[in-house]
């Protein structure tokens, strides 16, 4: 089909529909995307969509070039012919979907009108009111919250918004969220309807100049973050936006302003390898890449300038801002949490020498609020660092003895796995993925690689900071392993996930045939467990909330065992149990064959009652069991009769069989011998001749499976350690006979009470 921009048109017209789930025609092409709530992802799956459409690469700043449908699918028609004449003459072109090369410098205008010295200056101790902008967001919501305890100030928060009331739900939805909502300040938390981005903040002149008088001193910290836009999309929100706030502190009377800034603006190559102290000027911006680093580095520009016309400003620069030191809660959506769960779920964080200097949010809010409260802060500058950074290999090695399974792999491997890896939303690292692939220089640079490779600053130093919060008890939290801990709690916890389970391994070693199969069983059975949600209750972990919302407590009183019913209580909640392959318990105890047939048999009938997918369990159990011990006996049967035209087969299938049988004996071994070395625990080494006995086990595991499962599907009673239970039905469980369990302290063999 030849495209032209009406195809062009027509076709996103229909995707953005699907992806919003709204009518065609709700769908102005003349309305900006980013009026839709088109978020990160969505905005990558449309672009996805449209390089499969098209046949070719889409530039990261494209939807923000050309904001409407109407606009884009002119330039992607354009674009299609200019690339067919490209083909037919031979000769090359530049793109024009790149945006042109800016001058920061030039970009850094102050609006004359904005006068600091015309309107009188005043200065409370106590200020009565207090504006905040950011109080929305992360670092915005714990800035509000330390403002609350150390001041009796009325805040008053900016806030996109409809009405008084969703603007007030909205600022008490994101507090809440972040765990710092408390009823007793209700009353002091005042929503102002506004839009950073719009003049006079989206107010009319006499709601502006009503602010002005009534606000005694500004905090702000909302900015528009996003890694992969282009300075123009940004620069009405963090350039203008700081000027309106500037034109809000110069307006009726000086107001102190709180601007919080970013490490960022040090990005640029002439800071290459230095150490950039709080009162180094920043004069240099060649080389600064991303468009939110030029607009921060503009906005701190505008904010110095107006300090120098008499406007009473101070400045905090933080890094990257991680979660919570003491709760772990944390932005999920900001770049350290999406890498961290994202590396963590494909298993890998590439090899390199980066040092992590990120800044725990409580530390940031309340060293911004306590310096601020210091007249001496004045003018002055303040690095958010944290003092005592860490190496990523550092951060791998605690991550691991977590449990979880992880590996440092080059670099270029690392890119190649995220490329094949990270191809969905269901990765976190999907909507970092055109930020971390884009080549950003002529060199053919990531952004990974410029920071690397540039070592762009070398050290920020935040020694006045530090010295200027000698006199409180604010300290930069540790960077440890229980903090990132605390951190992968948090970001690894998800909603839909109600229980989490590990498992049981065994050993193959001892004098009795029952644990060597055992052992084999159990091999099959972790596997099973893993693919239809088998909590073990071993080492079962619940959500306190699940048993107010499932009402399994009552379940438990009527069922037969406590861990498979989880998954059936679970289940019509909408929750499902994960498997945690890193909580994984060695059992050193041997049993015999006849305490492992009960046990199995047992195991085998909990399923049977309450696991919504047994049909499945027992077809697959048969399947694993009946056609190995089929070809068996049709191999025999045809050796006796001597039909060597198709003795062939029965062998070979058979031999592939069991081959398969011992590559997943191999494999699971292997991963979990790693899983316990990194626990420390010491797992005896398998000799040759557990080996030969394993191999011989093989068909004497299908047998005693085969007739354990046979068992478990008519079984109607049970007994175990003394007690006789009766079995009608799932929910009709009846003790027939009890006999108190006996202990013996005298020495005995090691078999387990099965």
């Amino acid at each position: 089909m030849s495209l032209n921009a009406q195809n062009i048109q027509n076709w996103m017209v229909s995707q953005l529909a699907e992806q919003l789930t709204i009518e065609a025609d709700e769908i102005d092409i003349q309305e900006p995307l980013d009026s839709y709530g088109l978020d990160s992802a969505q905005a990558m799956i449309l672009a996805s969509k449209a390089e499969k459409l098209l046949g070719f690469e889409l530039p990261l700043n494209l939807l923000w070039l050309y904001p409407t449908i109407e606009a884009l699918s002119e330039r992607l028609a354009e674009e299609i012919a200019e690339r067919k004449l490209e083909l037919e003459t031979g000769n090359t072109r530049i793109s024009k979907l790149e945006e042109i090369n800016l001058d920061l410098g030039a970009e850094v205008v102050l609006d004359p009108t904005i006068d600091p010295l015309k309107v009188p200056l005043e200065l409370k101790d106590e200020p009565e009111n207090i504006f905040v902008t950011g109080g929305t967001g992360f670092l915005g919501a714990f800035l509000i919250e330390e403002l609350l305890q150390q001041t009796k100030a009325n805040i008053y928060c900016l806030i996109r918004a409809g009405d008084v009331e969703s603007g007030r739900n909205r600022l008490l939805t994101n507090l809440q969220h972040y765990q710092v909502w408390h009823d007793k300040y209700g009353s002091r938390i005042i929503p102002v309807l506004g839009d950073l981005s719009k003049p006079l903040l989206g107010l009319s002149r006499e709601q502006f100049n009503l602010l002005a008088t009534t606000i005694d001193i500004i905090y702000h910290s909302a900015a528009l973050l996003n890694y992969v836009y282009p300075y123009s999309a940004m620069k009405a929100a963090n350039v203008l936006g700081t000027q309106e706030i500037l034109r809000l502190a110069s307006q009726i009377k000086r107001k102190p302003v709180h601007y919080v800034s970013s490490v960022a603006i040090f990005e640029s190559t002439a800071y290459t390898g230095k150490i950039v102290q709080e009162s180094d000027s920043f004069d240099d911006h060649e080389g600064i890449f991303l468009g939110y680093s030029q607009t921060k580095w503009v906005a701190e520009k505008l904010v110095k300038l107006a300090g120098s016309l008499g406007l009473p400003v101070t400045i905090y620069r933080p890094p990257l801002i991680s979660g919570h030191s003491k709760t772990g809660v944390s932005n999920t959506e900001d770049f350290i949490c999406l890498m961290l769960k994202g590396c963590v779920q494909m298993g890998s964080f590439p090899d390199i020498d980066y040092w992590l200097d990120m800044s725990p949010v409580d530390y940031v809010s309340r060293a911004i609020v306590y310096l601020s409260q210091q007249p001496k802060s004045v003018s002055k500058a303040f690095h958010l660092q944290h003092p005592q950074p860490i190496h990523l290999s550092q951060l791998v090695n605690w991550i691991s003895t977590l449990g979880y399974d992880i590996e440092q792999i080059t670099y270029e491997d690392w890119l190649q796995k995220l490329q094949s890896n990270a191809c969905s939303p269901d990765n976190p690292l999907y909507t970092l993925k055109p930020f971390l692939l884009q080549r950003w220089t002529e060199e053919q640079l990531t952004a990974t690689e410029i920071y690397i490779q540039a070592r762009r600053p070398a050290e920020i130093s935040c020694q006045q900071t530090l010295n200027a919060l000698a006199a409180s008890d604010i300290i930069c939290p540790p960077l440890e392993p229980q903090l990132f801990s605390k951190y992968l709690s948090y970001l690894l916890t998800n909603p839909q996930i109600g229980a989490t389970t590990g498992n049981r391994w065994y050993l193959p070693q001892g004098r009795y045939w029952g644990s060597v199969i055992r052992y084999i069983w159990n091999v099959a059975a972790v596997l099973q467990m893993y693919f239809y949600q088998m909590p073990w209750g071993g080492s079962l972990a619940i959500k306190r909330e699940v048993f107010h919302q499932t009402g399994l407590l009552s379940k438990w009183k009527k069922a037969f065992n406590e861990d498979t019913i989880v998954l059936h209580v679970l289940q019509q909640q909408g929750l499902r149990v994960e498997f945690v392959p890193s909580i994984l318990m060695l059992n050193r105890e041997e049993c015999d064959l006849k305490s492992f047939f009960g046990w199995v048999k047992r195991q085998l009938l909990c399923p049977r009652l309450y696991h919504t997918s047994w049909s499945a369990i027992a077809i697959h159990g048969i399947l694993t069991t009946v056609l190995p011990l089929t070809a068996i006996m049709l191999l025999l049967i045809t050796y006796l009769h001597g039909e060597l035209s198709i003795n062939g087969y029965f062998p070979s299938g058979l031999a592939i069989y069991i081959v398969t049988q011992i590559l997943c004996l191999v494999i699971l071994e292997y991963k979990v011998r790693g899983i316990f070395q990194r626990k420390g625990e010491t797992v005896p080494s398998i000799d040759v001749r557990t080996i030969f006995k394993v191999l011989l086990a093989l068909p004497l595991t299908q047998i005693v499976y085969a007739l354990a499962l046979t068992e478990a599907m008519f079984i109607r009673q049970v007994e175990w350690r003394g007690i006789t239970y009766q079995i009608k039905g799932p929910w009709d469980i009846k003790l027939v006979k009890y006999q108190p369990y006996s202990y013996s302290e005298k020495p005995v063999d090691s078999i387990v009470s099965l």
